[in-house]
């Protein structure tokens, strides 16, 4: 009975340094995606991009007034997140 107690406990204690492995290393993955799309992010190709999309979104549209506005404030909230993080 005690031998079965044991290995079931010792088998208990590897799966939890297997999740807490897991666990750090799914932790470093989320930190890099992170990093990296913080990088991505901040880039000026990238932000003129999505301004330029904007615009043309902007221009298509029945109200264009209204649509330039949103795209400022989001180029501007995206520049402002980069300074800010």
């Amino acid at each position: 009975m005690t031998f079965l107690l044991g290995k079931a406990l010792s088998e208990a204690k590897q799966q939890e340094k297997l999740y807490k492995l897991q666990k750090k290393n799914s932790d470093i993955a989320l930190q890099e995606t992170k990093t990296r799309c913080k990088l991505l992010m901040g880039e000026p190709e990238t932000i003129a991009g999505v301004f330029a999309a904007g615009l043309y979104k902007g221009s298509q549209t029945d109200n264009p007034k209204a649509t330039k506005n949103k795209a400022i404030l989001s180029v501007a909230r995206t520049t402002l997140m980069q300074f800010l993080a």
